[in-house]
């Protein structure tokens, strides 16, 4: 780091503990407590002159713009510390984000926390010691986290969260509509005995992502059946029961709650025999970017534009927008591959 970068920095440092609350000293004051000439005294004022932050009057000296607004700079993500690479619509939700963001010449950085830690942690340290201006929580909640980050003013969006807080942003996938256009597609197919398969019913966009099957059924025409879900995934014992009960119920087609589950049905189906999609039309949901010639067809979910719309919407709050708190919901779009057929060839 330069010598005028590093008296930016520590003038920073002093604004926001409080030490400059009016004015700074001149340049010359500058230049002999840093032992520097005052041409790189003069340099590293001017930055901060740049971004906003100071105002130089004339004949008066070098004045904080406003005090509210002084800013770091970043934003941070916070993660739940990661046991194994991330998955790629991570990835894509990173990208999205940064490019909402460098376009303001913001940076974005990083942190994880693990589930067990308490809110006394390093993200919530990143925002009272000024480093960060705001905080993307990414595919968790943490109700008290973001309760020590709101009363240490800084703004917080849920990113693909487990459920939503009150009078907080979230972005999330429209989880109903995702599931009822999967379902739909088969429906338009021809199929009425479709299964669905999902995950954990305590997880709230599993349960949502079930009702969107059953309001697509149900918009169709075509009774609901519970033995036509597998719930908690079609691995182990459980789950190869459920499908083989789904399969006695005469299912034809299965979509499900994410691409892994009914990559896994699909599996499980092979093993008794039956063939995708000559005897088993399939949906996925997700649309992994890491799978661009994967077989199965699904709704894929447009993960840079959830990135994206997070970062605007932090930014909105970060330059003072009151607002209502906002639910975005993005939705799922179909994207056909070679696992679906009409159901006279399926059904051979």
């Amino acid at each position: 780091m330069g010598k005028a970068a590093a008296i930016t920095d520590e003038i920073l440092k002093r604004i926001r503990t409080g030490v400059y609350r009016d004015r700074i000293p001149g340049e010359r004051a500058l230049a002999a407590e840093f032992s520097v000439n005052f041409k790189t005294a003069n340099r590293a004022v001017g930055a901060l002159v740049d971004r906003g932050l100071l105002v130089r009057r004339r004949g008066e000296g070098t004045f904080l713009k406003d005090r509210a607004r002084t800013r770091s700079g970043n934003i941070a993500c916070v993660v739940k510390a990661l046991k194994q690479e991330p998955s790629s619509y991570y990835l894509e939700m990173f990208r999205g984000i940064e490019e909402a963001v460098s376009a303001r010449g913001i940076n974005l950085v990083f942190a994880s926390m693990p589930d067990d830690d308490d809110p006394e942690c390093a993200p919530l340290g990143m925002v009272r010691e000024g480093r960060v201006d705001g905080m993307i929580l990414v595919e968790f909640r943490r109700d008290d986290l973001v309760a020590k980050l709101r009363e240490a003013g800084a703004p917080v969006v849920l990113l693909d969260s487990e459920g939503e807080i009150p009078e907080v942003d979230c972005v999330m996938v429209d989880d109903r509509q995702a599931a009822r256009t999967a379902t739909a597609h088969l429906l338009g197919l021809g199929h009425r005995r479709i299964g669905f398969v999902t995950g954990d019913e305590r997880l709230a966009f599993y349960v949502d992502r079930a009702a969107g099957y059953r309001e697509a059924l149900e918009a169709a025409g075509v009774e609901y059946n519970e033995d036509l879900v597998c719930w908690g995934g079609p691995w182990f014992g459980k789950g190869l029961a459920q499908i083989k009960r789904m399969m006695a119920e005469g299912m034809t087609a299965i979509a499900g709650a994410s691409d892994c589950l009914v990559d896994g049905a699909l599996e499980v189906l092979r093993r008794l025999g039956v063939r995708s999609p000559e005897d088993m039309s399939a949906v996925g949901l997700g649309g992994s970017p890491a799978l661009p010639e994967s077989f199965l067809s699904t709704v894929r979910i447009d993960w840079v534009e959830m990135g994206r719309q997070a970062g605007r919407v932090l930014l909105e709050r970060i330059d003072g927008s009151s607002a209502p708190w906002k639910y975005v919901r993005v939705p799922g779009e179909l994207l056909e591959r070679r696992s679906c057929a009409r159901m006279s060839a399926a059904a051979g």
